[in-house]
């Protein structure tokens, strides 16, 4: 395959990287020579020797890597036709414009300490700088230095017009296609790139005698002129300058992080690489206890009713990704318009919250604890939990065991059967095996065994013991394959169970869904609700030292069972961890999570987040928003709302910033009716206004909530009974959708 997308982001930042610890610890990192646009496996080596002399968090920086070079490779399934986000059919001017775009984004959430933002934008944005190498013909114009303009403003001259020739015909995989660039191009030192249709032949996404993208999924290539000019592989048409459009991209890439590094200063670009001490605070009884170890997976004891201010704050302000939060509820939530904006930025960033309701007495239909949240991020609900120095110390103990990135989910159900077995899949890669029970009675310790056909038995060890929650464990696993999970215990008929595992195989899997606007171009991961009915695909990604063959994909409801199993799934040809798969939404109310199985049956892996379907579809236009207001000036968002339902449904729109209510406005929309509406914000700064000329800026939150009515309306977010909470939906009314954002007051 030769260099890849990930072998040049991974070497970019590993260096820029060695760079940063030299500079800022003193470090005397040798920095090899880089020649085909990766680097030897010794520089990560180095690395992590270093990061372990300063003390350093390894595992962060590595999971933050991981993350930039995946939101780069997924440009390539997610943005596949979008000729911009890859330089092709001449689509200077935009693609270099898109740039620009991401890469400002990516400053901006750098300033509001959005990390994951950050990383996302930037990843996505050296995808496209890596693509002007390999899908123009720059290299073949002689050059071996990056574009001295790309990345600084957008490119609108220098370029064959639209009527001009760019390639002469030629023979794949012959000579004549080294020199297929037309001469006059060359001459005239002007960019032309190829074009390129995804597999169906046409003639109309090509002008005439311009040059093809070429390669098996090109369906402009047979048409004049006939053959192709891209560099992606050693392999392709002009693969005999693969390695130098490489190394070129390469030196692109590390002159951008340069760049960007100049632009944010020291300290912030340390945080948008995660590179920090392993120390981290530990929030406990609102008292902060350092931790002298990593310890990613922090209690936060919530002692008020700002259940989802507090826990939207300890999001927002953490550059940590992929791991378990634990959160103790003592009083039930007065801020429910903050609660989908947890559960958007929680799945984002790949968090897990389990909830701990603090009380040792049965709790109401209608008092919210955070049941939703840690539902939807697949975490675990504990209606019953006594928070006693010695409990708090035991969970402490057993989070401070699984380090981020290494607990992957194997099964997560709710029990209503009397079926007291559970099958799973215990791969070789799985070091130690977590059965955790949330009961909706009291229950004593119980014997649990892992029973498979001519196996010995296997017995956990119990590690958390309360009345409502258990943990056990198994270490040292030595036989793997398909087992049941069997618990002796006849009072034990209603619980929740969570398996999961400490491995380096790591999967991930997002629904994408189409959206057009110019920094999020083409298909998009999903952060809210899915509409039933409509088209969407899942994106696999997994991480593993051995070759994963053979994936099934599937939706699984909350009871385990399959809802739907996932046909015509595609591997990506360049990165072969890597699944696409196209799917319908199931029509009715569900919801459901990702289940991958591979290697023959014996690797299993669910997804973390739960997706909700629904008929109502909500959309916010946010090209008039001033992100910037003065004290007296006041901004509007537009909105589009859809009723996809057969009967009518009530909503209620709700804009509150952090100390006032701006507007309620309700509505009720008859079937397939579409609605657009506008709410206009006028932002209320703290304080008095001052005489002085010095300019004061205020950061305000703002929420956008759109909620269903009360009584027979239609119930936007699918609840269904739960054993564990009386065996009735709760939590009425039902938030389906929000949009969150800041406003910048300035005032004199």
């Amino acid at each position: 395959n030769g260099t890849t997308h990930q072998l040049i982001t991974e070497c970019a930042l590993y260096t820029i990287t060695c760079d940063y610890l030299n500079k800022i610890y003193k470090t005397n990192i040798q920095t090899p020579t880089i020649t085909n646009g990766s680097c030897p496996t010794s520089i990560s080596d180095s690395l992590k020797q270093a990061f372990k002399k300063q003390s350093l968090d390894w595992i962060q920086y590595k999971l933050t890597i991981v993350y930039i070079t995946a939101k780069n490779e997924l440009v390539d399934a997610e943005e596949q036709t979008n000729a911009p986000s890859h330089f092709d059919s001449e689509s200077f001017t935009n693609a270099s414009q898109l740039i620009l775009d991401r890469y400002t984004s990516a400053i901006n959430a750098v300033k509001l300490n959005e990390f994951d933002d950050a990383n996302e934008f930037f990843g996505r944005m050296l995808h496209t700088v890596q693509d002007f190498y390999s899908h123009s013909n720059w290299i073949e114009l002689g050059h071996r230095v990056p574009h001295s303009q790309l990345g600084v403003s957008k490119i609108i001259a220098g370029i064959a017009t639209p009527s001009q020739r760019t390639c002469t015909n030629c023979v794949s995989g012959t000579s004549t296609c080294e020199n297929n660039v037309d001469s006059s191009i060359l001459n005239a030192n002007l960019l032309t790139s190829g074009y390129f249709s995804l597999l169906i032949p046409k003639q109309s996404s090509k002008p005439k005698g311009k040059c093809s993208h070429g390669g098996d999924l090109d369906g402009t290539k047979t048409f004049d002129a006939i053959g192709g000019i891209n560099k992606d592989t050693p392999a392709s048409v002009h693969g005999y300058l693969h390695y130098a459009a490489a190394q070129t991209a390469y030196l692109a890439t590390y002159n951008t992080l340069k760049q960007f590094w100049n632009n944010i200063t020291d300290k912030p670009f340390g945080n948008f690489l995660s590179i920090k001490a392993c120390i981290l605070p530990i929030l406990l009884n609102n008292s902060l206890i350092s931790s002298t170890k990593l310890d990613h997976n922090i209690i936060l004891q919530i002692n008020d009713s700002y259940v989802y201010t507090t826990l939207l704050q300890r999001l927002q302000n953490s550059s940590e990704k992929f791991y378990r939060l634990a959160v103790i509820v003592s009083y039930p939530a007065i801020d429910t318009y903050y609660k989908t904006h947890c559960v958007a930025v929680a799945t984002k960033k790949h968090i897990t919250i389990d909830i701990f309701r603090n009380s040792t007495m049965a709790s109401t239909q209608l008092n919210d604890y955070g049941y939703d949240v840690s539902r939807l991020t697949g975490g675990l609900y504990v209606h019953r939990f006594n928070a006693t120095t010695a409990y708090l110390n035991d969970i402490q103990q057993l989070y401070a065991k699984q380090p981020p990135g290494m607990v992957q989910t194997l099964d997560h159900l709710t029990r209503q059967r009397t079926n007291k077995t559970l099958a799973v899949n215990i791969d070789q890669t799985c070091k130690q095996l977590y059965i955790e029970f949330v009961t909706a009675k009291k229950t004593n310790p119980f014997l649990l065994q892992l029973q498979a056909l001519n196996k010995s038995p296997l017995t956990p060890v119990l590690l958390v013991n309360t009345p409502f929650y258990k943990v056990y464990t198994l270490e040292n696993i030595s036989v793997f394959g398909l087992w049941d999970v069997v618990y002796f215990d006849d009072t034990v008929n209603h619980l929740e169970i969570r398996l999961s595992c400490l491995s380096d195989l790591k999967c991930y899997s997002i629904v994408s869904v189409h959206n057009a606007n110019n920094v999020h171009s083409g298909d998009v991961e999903l952060h809210g609700n899915i509409i039933q009915g409509h088209k969407a695909h899942i994106e696999t990604q997994c991480y593993a030292q051995s070759p994963i063959n053979d994936v099934k994909m599937m939706l699984v409801d909350e009871t385990g069972d399959t809802v739907l199993i996932a046909k015509h799934i595609r591997q990506h040809q360049i990165n072969h961890d890597h699944w696409s798969t196209k799917i319908t939404v199931p029509p009715s109310k569900q919801s459901f999570r990702i289940k991958i199985v591979s290697n023959n049956g014996n690797i299993q892996r669910v997804s973390d987040k739960l997706y909700q379907t629904s008929q109502i579809d909500v959309s916010f236009n946010l090209s008039s928003v001033q992100a910037y207001l003065y004290y007296y000036e006041h901004t509007s968002i537009s909105y589009t709302m859809k009723n996809y339902a057969e009967s009518s449904v009530s909503l209620t729109l709700l804009a509150k910033d952090t100390n006032n209510y701006f507007e309620e406005k309700h509505y009720i929309l008859s079937p397939n009716q579409i609605k657009t509406d506008t709410v206009w914000l006028y932002p209320i700064p703290n304080g008095n206004t001052t005489n002085s000329d010095t300019q004061q800026q205020q950061t305000d939150l703002l929420a956008l909530t759109i909620t269903s009515g009360l009584g027979n309306n239609y119930d936007i977010l699918y609840y269904p009974l739960h054993p564990l909470m009386g065996g009735t939906s709760c939590l009425k009314p039902q938030y389906f959708l929000s949009f969150i954002c800041f406003l910048h007051i300035f005032r004199k």
